[in-house]
């Protein structure tokens, strides 16, 4: 159906959804769910109503933002005033977590195929692609689904393709709104350890569809420029201190462009589009997003036991970084003003994106000889 909005004017909508998400950071709605996770179900919410179109160039232009967004958030966190936001040893527990997540995708991928072929949901040819593409998108982000569907040749496969992709998109959407709630839960503020990092000024959770040219160049270079931004921050605290306390002022600005980033990946996330795509995929999809969640809570629990501290947050970004990717990873951490673990999401989202087309890639030859050896 054509949207009711012509193609030209999707930046106007996004800009007064995000305005109004910003405008409502702390309100009651705004600090439960943030404002820029506000501004994402605001532009969805319109996506679904056909009053915005599912893909538009000004969606690209909205990505470009979150690089700025994250070195004014950092040079904010670092004036004098600021709570203090340590780096040191943010990375390793991350990894940890990023690994345990990966193995829980291709768990949950595993079981999905063989779960899909006992059941006939799905033919066993379409139930490997199925595997291998959410295998990749899962890890490293939206991006390696599309690298594995040319590698493997899914797109030859009638219909599969864009039934996966929109369950992919839908799935990613309400999953990355839970993991803002479970930035709130007590029980899991319990069960792991605390962090030491206190949110600015409201939390927030992202997603993205597939990462365009611009989405993954955006965050390629977000390691580099929060590296320099820290620095900066630094430099201006130790040499001139009164002009290091003007800097907690770009916290504002710094919330708004992550408000804009995420409204124009929720501008993509159009969960009709998911109820269109038929049980077998969304069925596929979350059977692997349930057992990525189970094997990261008991996996992380378990590290913890033998002493890893990986911290309640560490965990939720490092899943973000698997499911939705750099680009949602470090927005979630810069929105939720968990400042020092920007470097380490930025890192992580990076490896799972640079290897998950070669894991998704393995694990459909890998299955392919599972279908001939069984005659599936």
């Amino acid at each position: 159906m054509k949207p009711l909005l012509a193609p030209s004017d999707p930046l106007l909508p996004l800009l007064l959804s995000s305005s109004a998400a910003f405008s409502l950071r702390d309100s009651a709605v705004g600090r439960a769910l943030s404002a820029p996770m506000l501004s994402f179900t605001f532009s969805s919410a319109l996506s679904n109503a056909n009053l915005l179109p599912l893909a538009h160039p000004s969606y690209d232009l909205c990505s470009r933002v979150l690089p700025f967004s994250v070195c004014l958030g950092l040079l904010a966190a670092s004036s004098p005033l600021s709570s203090p936001s340590p780096t040191t040893g943010a990375l390793r527990p991350m990894l940890a977590a990023f690994a345990v997540g990966a193995a829980g995708t291709a768990l949950g991928s595993l079981a999905a195929f063989a779960l899909c072929v006992r059941t006939s949901l799905l033919p066993a040819a379409s139930a490997a692609a199925a595997a291998s593409l959410y295998c990749a998108t899962y890890i490293g982000g939206s991006v390696n689904f599309f690298g594995v569907a040319a590698a493997t040749g899914a797109a030859r496969l009638d219909g599969l393709l864009p039934s996966l992709l929109a369950a992919d998109l839908g799935l990613m959407a309400l999953y990355l709104l839970a993991l803002t709630a479970a930035s709130h839960s007590p029980r899991l503020r319990a069960a792991f350890p605390a962090d030491g990092a206190r949110p600015r000024a409201a939390p927030s959770a992202p997603p993205p569809l597939p990462l365009s040219a611009p989405r993954a160049a955006a965050a390629g270079g977000i390691v580099a420029l929060s590296v320099g931004a820290a620095a900066a921050g630094r430099w201006l605290c130790e040499r001139f201190p009164a002009a290091a306390a003007a800097l907690r002022l770009l916290g504002a600005p710094s919330l708004f462009l992550c408000c804009l980033f995420l409204g124009g990946m929720g501008a993509s996330a159009k969960l009709s589009e998911m109820a269109a795509a038929g049980p077998a995929a969304a069925t596929f999809g979350a059977i692997v997003l349930m057992v990525h969640c189970v094997v990261m809570l008991v996996g992380v629990r378990v590290f913890n036991h033998f002493g890893a501290e990986i911290s309640l947050q560490t965990m939720l970004v490092a899943s973000n970084a698997n499911i939705g990717g750099p680009g949602t990873a470090v927005a979630m951490a810069s929105a939720m003003g968990w400042t020092q673990l920007l470097p380490a999401a930025a890192t992580c989202g990076t490896v799972g994106y640079s290897t998950a087309t070669l894991l998704g890639v393995a694990m459909h030859d890998f299955l392919l000889r599972v279908v001939r050896v069984m005659r599936l």
